[in-house]
């Protein structure tokens, strides 16, 4: 990632040479999928390249200067390490055509919160430690004298290491910047609102089912904010619900991402095929309702199903993806294709994040630029 103006002072690559003259030459990446989620006016200021193609140009500089490269990469992997089998073919992820690139030998992996141990993997060998810090990876590289790289690695408890102190302030900051540092954690601390009872979180099989009340509670605040008629909002892996006596960072707990708000002109025939593809999200198996395997691996996807508000609709998951939504209402009468409404969804849902591109076709009427997390607190201190 470079910036356009030249003002991002991050170093293409660098090496690194060992008390015993081995040299280490490193460089990092990012997945190009970034541009459908990122917002829009940090994109413009950005060259994003293809993984791959920054992986060649950079290993060719290095080629010939150090002994091991390694490359740490905002990205997972594509195919399962172990079997091969495809899991992703979007383009976000590249890691197993980064290993099949000479010249690479270790691949560090991050983004799909996979846990990989390690292994070979098409001559190079890569390793993902997970997320959250659940566990890290301990990565031992020995280098033979006729230059042949062998790894060996293990994930390693996260939770069992002792809790760094909170990192002290350069002796020469300014004095603004410790007196920030204390307004945050006050801020972040600080009760914004009483609801009249927990909102909580249940398993996701079940809001799919049944609706969730967290969900319910974001569509009402992006309403009231865009005024739109329709809305729909998702719920991240993590989320967490909101307690009834509420501080500012419950609401970054409920909500985890810096996602903001679209208000854009949708068709009749766009709001079913985008709820379509949230149907998919459930099958019925052996009489069970069961997460579609496609949004369990390679990670968890539980931000595919979106819920709505404004309309009255029924999702029926025992039918043949493509014709499960079986009823779709608004006004207490049929949407017909040609319908046209205004609806507010997320900045990564108007970029078609996770496959809704059916909704870059819509004529955007309004993008705002404050976080869904800010307006829910402004929401929350009004009551």
């Amino acid at each position: 990632i470079h910036s356009r103006a030249g003002i991002l002072p991050v170093e293409e690559s660098r090496i690194f040479t060992l008390e015993n003259g081995l040299r280490i030459g490193v460089f990092g990446l990012c997945t190009d999928a970034l541009a459908g989620w990122e917002r829009e006016e940090t994109i413009r200021q950005l060259c994003i390249e293809k993984p791959l193609a920054a992986a060649r140009r950079v290993l060719g500089g290095l080629r010939g200067r150090c002994d091991v490269t390694v490359c740490i990469y905002h990205g997972g992997f594509e195919e399962d390490p172990a079997t091969g089998e495809v899991l992703d073919d979007s383009g976000e992820n590249a890691a197993c055509e980064l290993c099949r690139e000479p010249g690479l030998d270790l691949l560090l992996t991050g983004h799909q919160h996979l846990r990989e141990p390690g292994r070979p993997l098409y001559g190079s060998y890569a390793v993902q430690p997970g997320c959250f810090l659940g566990c890290y990876a301990e990565v031992t590289g020995t280098v033979g004298m006729a230059g042949e790289i062998r790894f060996a690695s293990r994930l390693k408890d996260g939770t069992a290491v002792e809790a760094a102190p909170p990192m002290p302030l350069p002796a020469d900051s300014p004095p603004a910047l410790s007196s920030l540092r204390q307004a945050l954690e006050n801020w972040e601390s600080r009760r914004i609102g009483t609801l009249p009872a927990p909102i909580p979180i249940q398993d996701r099989v079940y809001m799919a089912l049944h609706g969730s009340a967290l969900a319910d509670f974001i569509n009402q605040v992006q309403m009231a904010v865009t005024g739109a008629q329709i809305s729909a909002t998702y719920l991240s892996n993590t989320a967490l619900g909101l307690p009834a006596e509420v501080r500012v960072a419950d609401v970054f707990l409920a909500y985890t991402s810096a996602n903001t708000l679209c208000t854009v002109r949708c068709s009749g025939a766009v709001l079913r095929s985008a709820l379509e593809w949230t149907a998919e999200f459930l099958n019925v198996e052996s009489g069970s309702f069961r997460i579609d395997r496609r949004f369990l691996r390679p990670k968890p996807r539980y931000f595919h199903y979106d819920f709505y508000a404004g309309i009255d609709y029924r999702l029926d998951f025992s039918r043949e993806p493509g014709s499960r939504v079986v009823r779709l209402r608004y006004g207490g009468r049929d949407i017909l294709p040609e319908d046209s409404f205004t609806l507010c969804i997320t900045n990564y849902r108007r970029a078609g994040g996770d496959g809704y591109g059916m909704f870059r076709a819509c004529e955007l009427l309004e993008a705002d630029p404050v976080p869904v997390a800010e307006h829910i607190i402004g929401y929350l201190s009004a009551l």
